[in-house]
């Protein structure tokens, strides 16, 4: 009897340790399984761009106000473009009125060119003169220091006297 309950008891262990290693195994098919997911799904965001992400929350990025700009600037001439061909006047006379508005901001152009032509004129002038003052300044005290060195005088009258005798 004791026999039977051992091989019983072996029996048992046998089929559990079976189970065990087949659940190990499904465990393990599971893991890597979940791996590959994992895998794929890193694939995927990896590539995305910023533009699919902002996107998928409704935001966008933030383009050049240039573009803004230009495109006002275009609105503005097709505006323009627009209200002169409907205008109610003679196309006389919306050339003659096109032509005195840029005249006058022609002269206005010009008059405020010449105003900073004559600006800057006169700060160089200045500037000319303040170099020209502190040049002379330098000047003037390197002489005063070099003729106040000891032996200076004696030197050039040397140089003065050998210069005749050649």
């Amino acid at each position: 009897m004791n026999r039977e309950i051992v091989d019983q008891v072996r029996q048992g262990a046998a089929d559990a340790l079976d189970k065990t290693e087949a659940t190990a195994e499904s465990a393990k098919e599971g893991i890597l399984e979940a791996i590959g997911r994992v895998s794929e799904m890193f694939q995927t965001l990896r590539g995305l761009g910023l533009d699919d992400v902002l996107s998928t929350i409704g935001l966008q990025r933030r383009r050049s106000p240039w573009l803004a700009i230009s495109m006002f600037g275009a609105g503005i001439a097709a505006g323009a473009v627009v209200g002169l061909a409907l205008a109610p006047r003679s196309g006389k006379a919306s050339r003659e009125l096109l032509r005195r508005r840029f005249a006058g901001a022609l002269d206005k152009s010009e008059d405020a060119m010449h105003t900073a032509m004559d600006k800057a004129t006169d700060k160089a002038r200045a500037a000319a003169d303040g170099v020209k003052e502190k040049a002379h300044d330098v000047s003037s005290k390197l002489e005063h220091t070099v003729e106040n060195i000891p032996g200076f005088k004696k030197a050039e009258a040397a140089v003065a006297t050998n210069g005749r005798t050649r």
